[in-house]
């Protein structure tokens, strides 16, 4: 198939072709280092540049996201008020979001900055919102659904993201996942097929990660969270990080 088409409502948004060639070569780059995230932004334009208007499709599909959309809160700026998060009790969403920014060495804003290096800039005002709510809240992803971000818990995320967005994009990286998973030693890489296989079956029984009312949620108690999302079971694994050789940030999506 040499076009994608996607439909928004009844109408149809528009046909773009697929970059394969700068897919593929994106793909080996991020292979060789897979801290490399603002290629991963680049590899799945390429090969799905329509892949935000499925990201608006995804919130669209409930009462929830289409609220979202309505009202458009600013997620980010709760992500980034760190005293107030740090100050929730223990065990909420958003005091674990920020416990794990602090163990994996991230913050908020680090995510908004590869995701604009890699990104192309979108003029649409729901796509641009759809868009940038999915970039901002991946880490929180990371939270609801218990996976890290070691090669293991972003190949988990990747393959959660995959099919909820059904983003020939995002497959690719999962694709391009498995086959790092056979470089970084024996352990690790059955961990990250492992963990892949739980985040895709994950995926298909949760709700959309898409519609979640974050700022409403993020001083409710994490399990009951996961609960309303039908997120039903956490996975136990010891995390594997790859060398960062050229971006000081874990995540590869």
């Amino acid at each position: 198939m040499d076009h994608t088409e996607v439909m928004y409502g009844h109408s149809e948004i528009g046909v773009a072709r697929p970059d394969i060639r700068g897919a593929l070569r994106g793909l080996g780059v991020l292979i060789r280092d897979p801290n490399n995230t603002a290629e991963g932004f680049r590899v799945i334009e390429a090969l799905d540049p329509l892949v935000h208007y499925r990201e608006l499709e995804c919130m669209s599909s409930e009462p929830s996201g289409e609220k979202l959309l309505r009202e458009r809160p600013a997620l980010l700026d709760v992500l980034r008020d760190r005293s107030t998060l740090e100050a929730l009790p223990e065990g909420t969403l958003g005091h674990e979001y920020r416990k794990f920014c602090l163990r994996e060495g991230l913050e908020p804003d680090g995510f908004v900055e590869v995701g604009e290096a890699g990104s192309q800039a979108i003029d649409d005002v729901l796509v641009r919102y759809a868009a940038h709510r999915f970039r901002d809240s991946h880490d929180v992803w990371h939270v609801a659904c218990g996976f890290g971000a070691d090669l293991a818990g972003e190949a988990a995320i990747l393959a959660f993201y995959s099919v909820q967005t059904r983003s020939p994009g995002l497959f690719l990286l999962l694709i391009g996942a498995m086959l790092h998973s056979f470089v970084v030693g024996k352990a690790a890489g059955k961990t990250m097929r492992r963990l892949a296989r739980f985040g895709w079956r994950s995926g298909k029984r949760a709700r959309p990660l898409a519609v979640a009312p974050w700022e409403e949620w993020i001083g409710r108690p994490l399990a009951d969270v996961r609960a309303e999302l039908g997120i039903t079971e956490v996975p136990e694994y010891e995390p594997a990080y790859a060398r960062r050789e050229s971006l000081d940030y874990a995540s590869s999506v």
